[in-house]
């Protein structure tokens, strides 16, 4: 799925970064400024939740869709009481192409 995305993503214009475990994510968030941040929920350890509370515990606010298969009641609360300034709609404007 990640290279589906990283191939979609770059067509459009994007530069993109790619991390296979939670653990590269936390530190590519970390250690780069990201205007997005596409993240799949169930990234191997620490998942995709863990990465986004540890990204925003460390001053991390690019709005961040989260990708995920899951569809219980449970993980919909999950993601809804996820701290951050950004709804829906203005994290996907935040993410269009420079140039355009």
């Amino acid at each position: 799925m990640a290279t589906l995305v990283r191939k979609a993503l770059e067509l459009e214009g994007y530069s993109v970064d790619v991390a296979m475990t939670g653990t590269d994510a936390v530190w590519m968030g970390t250690e780069n400024e990201y205007d997005a941040i596409v993240l799949d929920v169930m990234i191997p350890e620490p998942d995709g939740f863990e990465v986004c509370r540890r990204l925003r515990a460390d001053g991390r606010w690019a709005p961040i869709l989260l990708l995920t298969a899951r569809d219980s009641v449970d993980d919909r609360v999950v993601v809804r009481a996820a701290p951050g300034p950004h709804p829906p709609g203005r994290a996907a404007a935040s993410a269009r192409p420079r140039g355009r």
